[in-house]
């Protein structure tokens, strides 16, 4: 789980096999003044491209936590572990 963050590794880190397939969440205020969105959607994109299933959603904020996320973290939470 990715919240309102870039990914400063991108370029240069090796993932395992065995970490490849782990369920990511990344979320980002459309709003953040201290990481711009871009940043968040740019790592999200990074790690869409070296194969991990990643979902991204944005949310009417700035660096924050609002309400529908915290339902959403909640939901994602609970379908990871079953």
């Amino acid at each position: 789980l990715a919240l309102s963050t870039y990914f400063a590794t991108g370029d240069s880190i090796e993932l395992a096999e065995a970490n490849r397939h782990l369920a990511t969440e990344v979320h980002h205020g459309t709003f953040d003044p201290v990481v711009p969105e871009s940043l968040g959607r740019a790592g999200f994109e990074r790690l869409r491209a070296l194969g991990i299933p990643a979902e991204y959603r944005s949310y009417p904020m700035a660096h924050a936590l609002c309400p529908q996320q915290t339902v959403d973290i909640g939901n994602w939470l609970g379908h990871c572990l079953g």
